[in-house]
């Protein structure tokens, strides 16, 4: 759907402007665990065989809990309705794929450089991958173990479902200012276009005054796409030149 699209469309930098507020939260989520995040760390993989100026995490956990690694988290936002989802039931597809870009992007190095990675894979939805779903969870575990000792299933479920809350919040407040952002320049696009066609000749009488308006008009609805189409070569062609 043209929505999925709006909220994460790279054009006006709506995709990395969800990519940072994800990351923001995500760190500040752990820095309530008492975990040190640090965000877009550098000078990791100075020892690494690759190129590391283009191999920076977006955090660096130095203290994780119950951990002996020090962690590198990358975060990725990814929508649902991709082209690596196969089929309806195949609602976790998108966040795998992502999972394993991430994966094969980072995990060597990380290895290379004795840090554990983990890569933190969300969805438009709010769907956060079950691998980082499962670190989260020992993570609020072992800082309820260093409070009262081993802890309650219900505490731990608490704690899981305020990191989903926030995280869902963080998703859903960026994708609403996306969406009402490009809405807004895109009706502002449209509206450019119409005085091109919308044009009253003084002309004619108040009868055909009013078939001009229903023509144009149908003319909208039934090309609105191709309109919403050409604008966004037209934005993409202003902002990559």
């Amino acid at each position: 759907p043209f929505g999925y699209h709006l909220t994460g469309c790279k054009i006006g930098a709506n995709a990395i402007r969800m990519h940072d507020e994800v990351v923001r939260m995500v760190a500040k989520l752990f820095r309530t665990l008492r975990v040190d995040a640090i965000v877009e760390p550098t000078r990791l993989f100075t020892d690494a065989v690759e190129d590391p100026s283009n191999q920076r995490p977006d955090i660096f956990l130095r203290n994780p809990r119950g951990s002996g690694r020090q962690i590198i988290i990358d975060v990725a936002v990814a929508g649902v309705d991709g082209q690596s989802r196969t089929s309806d039931e195949a609602v976790d597809r998108p966040l795998q794929a992502r999972y394993d870009q991430k994966l094969a992007k980072y995990g060597y190095v990380a290895e290379q450089n004795n840090l554990r990675f983990i890569p933190a894979v969300f969805s438009h939805a709010g769907q956060i991958h079950h691998e980082f779903k499962a670190f989260v969870r020992e993570q609020i575990r072992h800082k309820l173990i260093d409070i009262e000792g081993e802890p309650k299933s219900s505490k731990i479920k608490a704690g899981m479902k305020w990191w989903t809350k926030c995280i869902s919040m963080a998703i859903a407040k960026t994708a609403s200012r996306n969406v009402a952002f490009k809405v807004a320049r895109l009706r502002d696009a449209i509206m450019q276009d119409q005085d091109e066609f919308i044009i009253r000749d003084t002309n004619l009488g108040d009868a055909a005054l009013v078939a001009n308006d229903r023509a144009n008009l149908e003319d909208i609805a039934c090309n609105a796409d191709l309109y919403i189409s050409n604008q966004e070569d037209l934005i993409q062609t202003d902002t990559f030149g």
